[in-house]
């Protein structure tokens, strides 16, 4: 019989569901993530954040996570499981929802049990993964460097463009500050910051490249291609197996690039707007 287990605690949640979520490490990247970061209390997520686990007798059949003010994270979930988890959580927190990820299917039904009909489908996305870097064939001019707090400036106006271009509801000027402190934000600087390129989503065997965006004064030059390749080889070299990232499958310029420098797709994921 399907149940769906909330757990009050990262650190309960992660006992007994992280096995099972490290058996489709790449693909459950984002769940992982989330909840390594309440664990570690290194982001600041806000009170009280939702963790589930979605159970058949004493087998996992799968997970949710919801860390205010992010959306909720959906892995493959049995259809008769979802509107439990959007009652549960419902119940358990007022903040409001911005957002679902997950599968289609699960995503679509999570979305008419939380809102009826007032939802909008606002894309879908490959998950690609890479295991070993292909060499860009054209390198652009200029290097890759951390950025810091004098880049911050820039940071807040390429962020504001970056969320409008990609009708994100996230914060992305906080995101990007939260990468400088973290030295996880890369800048590709050819005579000035020309592309941005954030690694985050650490699990142990991976990270996920979590945003790439080049200004459209600066593009046709390679150096989104040249940032992301640089970056990922980055992780590589820093012991990780592999990396992760998405690109709208209506986006064809992304998906190109990501193709070229080895990122295969291992998968597909909706992305659900509430209002």
């Amino acid at each position: 019989m399907l149940r769906v287990v909330q757990h009050r605690e990262a650190g309960t949640f992660l006992e007994r569901a992280e096995s099972w979520l490290l058996e489709g490490e790449a693909e459950n990247n984002i769940l992982l993530s989330v909840a390594y970061l309440l664990q570690q209390g290194a982001k600041p997520f806000l009170e009280p954040a939702y963790l589930a686990t979605v159970e058949d007798g004493n087998r996992i059949v799968g997970c949710a996570t919801r860390a205010p003010p992010d959306g909720i994270y959906l892995t493959e979930v049995p259809e008769a499981a979802v509107r439990a988890i959007a009652t549960q959580l419902r119940a358990f927190s007022a903040a409001a929802l911005p957002e679902a990820i997950g599968p289609e299917a699960a995503a679509v039904e999570f979305a008419r049990c939380w809102s009826g009909t007032d939802w909008t489908l606002n894309s879908r996305f490959y998950q690609y993964k890479l295991e070993a870097v292909t060499a860009p064939r054209k390198v652009a001019r200029g290097a890759l460097r951390l950025g810091n707090a004098a880049d911050l400036p820039l940071l807040e106006v390429w962020a504001a463009a970056y969320r409008t271009e990609i009708a994100s509801k996230a914060d992305v000027v906080a995101f990007f500050m939260t990468m400088v402190e973290r030295g996880l934000l890369h800048l590709w600087d050819d005579a000035g910051a020309r592309c941005v390129v954030t690694a985050s989503g650490l699990t142990p065997n991976g990270a996920r490249i979590s945003a790439a965006y080049t200004p459209p004064e600066f593009r046709g030059n390679a150096y989104a291609t040249s940032a992301v390749a640089a970056v990922s080889r980055g992780i590589l070299e820093g012991g990780k197996r592999f990396c992760v990232i998405t690109a709208d499958i209506g986006d064809p310029v992304p998906n190109a690039i990501y193709r070229k420098i080895g990122f295969r797709p291992m998968g597909q994921r909706a992305l659900i707007h509430f209002p």
